[in-house]
């Protein structure tokens, strides 16, 4: 835990010198405290697991930088899903709470372990003793760069290969309205109809700013006739 918390051994604080062990983000999730409450998480039957860390930008309204620090790759998302199958069993969705996994230079290779996990688009979970199946479901639930999506086709057309559910695409101000669009409609054309956006205010936007936002949306969904779910987030 040293290294993961930069614990300070000349300041005595405690684990400061434990820089052998397992780092605490890389050990599998303790699924057994959800026991010992009676409330029951909406997404309770799911892999918990990052396939990177950071991320490449440095927007003045997120801590990822200072938290997190540059852009990297994770350990591999098998390793947390085999060590969690093995303690509580097989999960049907796959949680990826990733910053900014288009930014990875090996997105290709992370979307690629997803589909080898089971996680393919259509994808099904056949569980011992149940005659019915159950739709598997992969959400990157902090959502994923429209300025990198706009880019390049092939982003979309790779996370297309998944069982993605919804896609989440930021829109934290209006200035981005352009590779937004750009995203949205990437996505539409390669079958991605159900998407979902988290929109940043009360930053340094106007209220007018936020409602062009998500009347754009709704423009979006009535032209193409899909749909983008907003979640307005304030500052």
């Amino acid at each position: 835990p040293a290294v993961s918390l930069q614990l300070d051994d000349f300041a005595g604080e405690l684990y400061s010198s434990d820089t052998d062990s397992t780092p605490i983000e890389d050990l599998v999730p303790d699924y057994g405290i959800l026991e010992q409450i009676d409330y029951r998480y909406p997404v309770h039957d799911a892999y918990f697991t990052y396939a990177s860390r950071g991320c490449v930008r440095k927007c003045h309204f997120c801590g990822v930088p200072k938290l997190e620090g540059a852009q990297r790759d994770a350990q591999p998302i098998s390793q947390v899903v085999r060590g969690v199958e093995e303690r509580y069993g097989p999960k049907k969705d796959l949680l990826l709470m990733d910053n900014n996994v288009v930014a990875s230079v090996n997105y290709k290779n992370i979307i690629a372990e997803i589909r080898d996990l089971g996680f393919e688009r259509g994808a099904k979970l056949q569980r011992p003793g149940m005659r019915l199946q159950v739709a598997r479901r992969v959400d990157f639930n902090q959502g994923v760069d429209a300025r990198i999506l706009c880019k390049d086709k092939m982003y979309l057309q790779e996370m297309a290969t998944i069982a993605i559910k919804p896609l989440r695409i930021a829109f934290d101000h209006i200035g981005a309205r352009k590779p937004y669009e750009t995203a949205i409609r990437f996505a539409y054309e390669v079958g991605l109809h159900d998407l979902s956006n988290y929109m940043l205010y009360n930053f340094h936007d106007s209220p007018e700013d936020l409602y062009e936002r998500m009347r754009m949306n709704i423009s979006l969904n009535e032209e193409l006739g899909i749909r983008i779910f907003s979640f307005p987030m304030r500052y």
